[in-house]
């Protein structure tokens, strides 16, 4: 069901208007927009970085590996969902991921910056949908069978308001899927780069989860092998106050695929449901329970 912000009555229509007060959101870029006044600027992210990510994406060992991740997940527990939702689907290319597993699904992609759709609407193919979109507003009720946050909450410092959202969005036995970077210990200047607003200990994520209704399926974290050498970079770079992201995510070949080769290993350890007590990020898979 759709959810009018301006009423907050639900209606079962292809359309946005609503029927009852006739609220319907603006059109930015051609998007529909429902929180206009953050679709350029706000203090969750950075509005040039997308450019950047959408370039480098696919060239960085961490973005594939946690494709494939998510792909397993899907594959494991969700493998017939039809109406799936991602929120800060940024330049789309977790989209393309879920497209491969679930290719008839209907998607809905969500993203606060209304440019960042352009790059997502050329990762995924129809049947799509792509709304400007504040995730603490999600204009959604019992709509989903699967929803997707990919290293988002942690930009938003109201989350537990977006976790309540997501249950509200989610049809009786639908399933989330979220990754989240792990241990304040970790904090960095890559932290301040990328506009987090935290790093998740071990078990806050999963923790908060359980008190907004949902179970539990898969909670691990990830970037196990490498969390040493990740440790030691951050402590190097702390100490340069001037680095850049593209310095901090961009590597040479070799060295992202030796990575890859590593992280490949964790990926298919976890497959196989083992659970590393640390890592750099944390993977949580949930569902919510049937009524």
């Amino acid at each position: 069901m759709k959810l009018c912000l301006a009423c907050e009555r639900e209606f079962n229509q292809e359309s946005w208007v609503c029927p009852f007060c006739s609220w319907m959101p603006s059109l930015i870029e051609g998007f529909p927009a429902f929180s206009p006044e953050l679709a350029n600027e706000n203090d969750g992210f950075s509005h040039d970085a997308h450019h950047f990510l959408d370039k480098m994406q696919e060239n960085s060992f961490w973005f594939r590996v946690r494709n494939r991740i998510i792909q397993d997940a899907i594959r494991k527990y969700f493998p017939l969902q039809k109406n799936v939702l991602e929120i800060g689907c940024g330049s789309g290319y977790v989209l393309g991921g879920i497209r491969e597993v679930l290719p008839s699904a209907k998607i809905t992609a969500t993203e606060i910056y209304s440019h960042c759709l352009h790059y997502a609407t050329k990762r995924v193919r129809p049947p799509a949908e792509f709304l400007q979109v504040d995730a603490r507003k999600l204009p959604f009720k019992n709509e989903f069978d699967l929803v997707g946050a990919f290293d988002v909450l942690e930009h938003i410092e109201e989350h537990e308001v977006v976790i309540n959202n997501i249950h509200q969005s989610l049809k009786p036995s639908g399933g989330l899927i979220l990754t989240v970077p792990q241990h304040p210990w970790l904090w960095s200047k890559v932290d301040d780069i990328s506009y987090h607003k935290r790093r998740y200990t071990r078990n806050q994520l999963a923790s908060i989860l359980r008190q907004h209704g949902f179970n539990i399926k898969m909670n691990t974290s990830f970037v196990f092998f490498l969390l040493p050498l990740m440790l030691a970079q951050r402590l190097i770079r702390n100490k340069n106050v001037s680095q850049e992201t593209s310095r901090i995510l961009s590597l040479p070949k070799i060295l992202d695929k030796a990575f890859e080769s590593i992280l490949e290993l964790e990926r298919k350890a976890i497959h196989r449901r083992v659970n590393f007590p640390i890592g750099g990020s944390r993977f949580v898979v949930a569902m919510k329970p049937p009524e």
